[in-house]
């Protein structure tokens, strides 16, 4: 029953970030994922890519990123909350 639990962590993190990111109003959205945007940005700038040009580097691409990014996490958080390990299946 412990492991369970242990294993449901990182699936509850994950709707809880993404019930966080959508109950936000259109302003508080907006200004995140300007924030998100600049500071991407800066990371890639560190790293001598062009931002210009980058495919990226629009305010729709890099929500649609986010979204990905999302449930990504989510995903990860229901395999690691439902994987069998292989010796109990034997």
């Amino acid at each position: 029953m412990k492991k369970i639990i242990i294993r449901s962590v990182p699936l509850v993190l994950a709707l809880i970030l993404i019930f966080g990111l959508t109950v936000q109003n259109s302003s508080e959205n907006v200004n995140f994922s300007e924030r998100c945007r600049a500071y991407a940005v800066k990371i890639a700038e560190h790293l001598n890519i062009d931002t210009e040009n980058a495919w990226w580097n629009t305010k729709v691409h890099f929500r649609k990123i986010g979204h990905v990014i999302e449930y990504c996490l989510l995903g990860m958080g229901i395999y690691f909350a439902l994987r069998m390990p292989i010796l109990s299946i034997i």
